[in-house]
Order: structure tokens, then sequence, then C-alpha cells
């Protein structure tokens, strides 16, 4: 990656991606469950055997409508088969895709559409919480943002140019980065509508 952009994208703080669903896999060893999406979020490289195969709504009757090309089911990041095809054309590192089904609550009628689960395998340390604006302390050396940041407020410093095109940053709170060359692309295929892309203000490490 060589361009001069980076974008923050808020999917991790947008309600309406995440989908309510579950797996018999997931209901007998919710512990396991959680442990995966937690480390998913935090950008673990992890393996296809840890992601469920198959997934339902949580509750008898409720059904799926048309899927997004991008959600969360069950705290599990999902993607469609175009938008894996098309993040493809960037360097995505470790970060893997991994197929998974879902079918109506019956378990017998499937979803349309072809999805995987998004294994976010990439980070890098480029937040710069001093240069950000309305951000605050989470915990130690962790800070989290306002739910929809705005173009210049999130300041990543110019490390962040370097390395994968997608990444979460372990200091920013619910954080997903992506370059700009993977911007562009989804932005050719229409899309970025829901990934909620702000521009981040990038700090010269002269000026750090």
């Amino acid at each position: 990656m060589a361009s001069g952009e980076i974008w923050h994208s808020r999917i991790m703080h947008d309600s309406t991606l995440m989908k309510s669903a579950t797996n018999d896999a997931i209901e007998n060893d919710i512990a396991f469950a959680a442990e995966t999406t937690r480390r998913n979020k935090a950008g673990e490289p992890l393996t296809e055997e840890q992601f469920p195969k198959e997934m339902r709504p949580m509750r008898m009757g409720e059904r799926y409508g048309d899927l997004p090309n991008i959600f969360c089911a069950g705290g599990y990041w999902v993607v469609s088969r175009h938008f894996a095809d098309v993040m493809q054309r960037c360097e995505l590192g470790q970060t893997s895709f991994y197929p998974v089904s879902f079918f109506q609550s019956d378990m017998k009628t499937r979803v349309d559409g072809e999805f995987f689960h998004l294994n976010f395998a990439e980070t890098k340390e480029a937040f710069d919480p001093v240069k950000s604006k309305k951000v605050t302390s989470f915990s130690s050396n962790v800070w989290r943002s306002a739910n929809v940041p705005k173009d210049g407020e999130i300041a990543v410093s110019d490390a962040a140019l370097s390395g994968a095109d997608l990444w979460v940053d372990p200091r920013l709170r619910h954080s997903v980065f992506m370059s700009k060359c993977l911007v562009e692309h989804l932005r050719k295929e229409k899309l970025t509508q829901r990934l909620g892309l702000a521009k981040c203000t990038i700090v010269q490490s002269n000026e750090s």
C-alpha cells in the first residue's frame, strides 16, 4: 500500500448491521463462540474450524430478508461473495474469508447468495489519540471515538500507509481502517454505502 489516504469505517458501531444469528455449535459452547468473535474483532488470525459453517435466526419463525453485503451475524462479521471478491483486489495480508451458509429458522430454507466469514487478521498501532478529535479514554492505552466520526477527526501516523489495506487498531476500540486502494475498489462496485467512511488525518512522523 503506497497511497496517501486512510479511511476509518464505523461498521462496528452500526446497530443496523447487527443480525440475529445462531446455530447448534454456538448454543452448545457459547463461551467458545464469544472468544472467537472477540479475537476476530481484535485482529487475530483464526482458522476456518473456529467459525460456524451454518447460521439461522435466533428465534423460531424469524426470517431473513435480503442480507447486506457486509453485516455482523451473532457476533461474526460476514461479507457477500461480491464484497469478498472486490476486497481481494488489494493487499489483505493474513485476513481470510471462510464460507458460511444462512438458513431460515426451519434450517431447511436456504437464504439466497454466497457468504463468507471475514476474519480481520491484520493490526496496526497507528492511531494517534493526541491529534484525534472527539475521542475519549476507554482503558489503559485504549480509546474510543464518537459513534459517527467525521472526516479529519481520527488521526493516524504515516506508519498506517505501509502494509495491509484492511486492519484494526488495538488502541482504538471497535476500529476498522481501510486504505485508498480498498475504498476506491469498493466505491467502483457501489459497496461503500453501509461502511460509514470518514477520511483520517495522517500525521507525518516528524510531526508527532
